[in-house]
């Protein structure tokens, strides 16, 4: 993920996992493994001036039938 962007406000239908492989951010912290429930919004902020790498496991796949983004 970029430095300065932001992933909008979402939740899933089922878990999401996501493990940060490098970078820190608001958010997010190298090295740590954040799981989220189903039904609870989450959103990424990466306002370092470092790109962010994780990796997202979502169950059930992620798909535009079950990732639901808060409208602002």
């Amino acid at each position: 993920m970029k430095p300065g962007t932001i992933e909008k406000k979402h939740y899933h239908d089922g878990i999401e996992i996501v493990y940060v492989l490098k970078g820190n951010c608001k958010t997010h912290k190298e090295g740590n493994t954040y799981t989220y429930k189903k039904g609870e919004i989450h959103e990424v902020i990466n306002d370092s001036n470092e790109e962010l790498v994780f990796v997202c496991l979502t169950i059930p796949p992620e798909s535009l039938k079950n990732t639901h983004y808060i409208k602002e």
